[in-house]
């Protein structure tokens, strides 16, 4: 199962790179359009490059790959917060930088939104509001 995963992957980035499937979307009726295929044909594990008839270019991907991706940037901005956080309470100065990630951590998840997304949040104003709630953190001058 992982194998063929793996072999998904590789072919959705091969025809993202190779542009392999290549078609042509025309409008019959107010609702109603035709996808034509130029080069390649239409594959569950693909990307597909489609122009209309207007000159508007679309990629079609498979939702899994769509799913991989956003779960992809989700986990990135996710990482990419934690660490800017850490650097933002590191200048401040602890005492233990691990104690006050922990209390950090604790704080950066009450941003969390219902549908578990972590929004963009100000971690150096998060930051210095865990300086002034727990002083007893931080080296103080």
């Amino acid at each position: 199962m992982a194998e063929q995963t793996k072999q998904n992957h590789y072919n959705l980035v091969q025809s993202l790179c190779n542009a392999n499937n290549i078609a042509s979307l025309s409008q019959l009726e107010a609702n109603q359009f035709l996808l034509e295929f130029i080069n390649g044909e239409l594959k569950a594990d693909e990307a597909s490059f489609v122009k209309t008839d207007s000159g508007d270019e679309f990629v079609m991907l498979p939702r899994e790959a769509i799913t991989h991706i956003l779960g992809t940037l989700k986990n990135s901005h996710e990482e990419t917060t934690k660490i800017m956080l850490r650097h933002a309470i590191r200048d401040l100065i602890p005492f233990d930088i691990e104690d006050a990630m922990a209390v950090a951590m604790y704080e950066l998840e009450k941003y969390r939104l219902d549908d578990g997304n972590l929004p963009i949040v100000n971690v150096k104003n998060l930051a210095k509001e865990i300086r002034i709630n727990h002083p007893n953190l931080f080296i103080q001058f």
